[in-house]
């Protein structure tokens, strides 16, 4: 469920991943075909982009920590990052 901003409840976030862990397993491998990490020790269950927090497998995809974070941090949210950290 989104807030009037447009973005996931902190609560609905944990229960989709929840949910997810429950029904389909811990994520099991990297899904992304052009990762670069030899030998990741876990992986993270990925909300892909243009999809909501539902509980639908077909909403997620399974990345190593690395590929997640590269998929997650555009260039828009490390400004927006920067602008956070300069304003403290």
């Amino acid at each position: 469920m989104e807030n009037k901003e447009g973005k996931t409840d902190k609560n609905e976030y944990s229960a989709v991943h929840q949910f997810i862990n429950r029904k389909y397993g811990k994520a099991s491998k990297c899904e992304n075909l052009l990762c670069k990490s030899k030998s990741p020790k876990r992986f993270e269950w990925a909300l892909i982009k243009g999809f909501k927090y539902e509980k639908k497998r077909e909403n997620f995809m399974m990345l190593c920590p690395s590929c997640h974070r590269n998929y997650d941090y555009t260039k828009q949210h490390r400004e927006k990052l920067s602008v956070a950290k300069k304003s403290n």
